[in-house]
C-alpha cells in the first residue's frame, strides 16, 4: 500500500455538532462559536476529535494523487502540452463541455491521465450524443 493512503487513513472524520437537526450537511466542519454554549462545552471529551494543525498532510504528499503522480489543473491545450505523462496527472477545471471534450481527446493522444474522470472515452462518446 502507498504511502500516501497509509497517511490519509490515520486522518479521523470530524463530525459536526448538532447532527440531529436533519437540515446540517454532515460533511462540513463548522467549528462552534460563542463562549459557554452547550456545542462549545461538549466539543472537548463527546463529540470526537477537532480539527487542529497536525492532521493536515505532510508537504510531500500535498497535491498528489493515489497512485503518487503530481496532480495538475489545466483549463486550456496549451497547458495539457506542458505536462510530462510520467510524473504529472491533469485535472481539468473552469472549462466549458466544448474546450474540456477537446482537452480530453488531446490527452487521449498523448497518454496524459485525467484525475477527475474515470473513463475519458465514454465521457466523449456520451457529449457527442447529446450535442446531436
Amino acid at each position: 500500500m502507498s504511502k500516501i493512503k497509509k497517511t490519509r487513513r490515520k486522518k479521523p472524520k470530524f463530525p459536526r455538532l448538532n447532527l440531529n437537526v436533519k437540515r446540517l450537511d454532515v460533511s462540513k466542519w463548522r467549528k462552534p462559536k460563542g463562549m459557554s454554549g452547550r456545542p462549545k462545552k461538549s466539543l472537548s471529551h463527546k463529540k470526537g476529535k477537532s480539527p487542529k494543525v497536525g492532521y493536515g498532510l505532510s508537504s510531500e504528499f500535498k497535491n498528489k494523487h493515489m497512485s503518487g503522480m503530481e496532480i495538475v489543473e489545466v483549463s486550456n491545450i496549451n497547458e495539457l502540452e506542458k505536462l510530462d505523462k510520467t510524473k504529472q496527472m491533469a485535472k481539468i477545471l473552469n472549462v466549458g463541455r466544448r474546450k474540456k471534450i477537446e482537452i480530453v481527446k488531446k490527452a487521449i493522444s498523448k497518454g496524459i491521465k485525467i484525475s477527475n474522470l474515470r473513463k475519458p472515452e465514454e465521457y466523449i462518446n456520451k457529449s457527442k450524443s447529446k450535442s446531436d
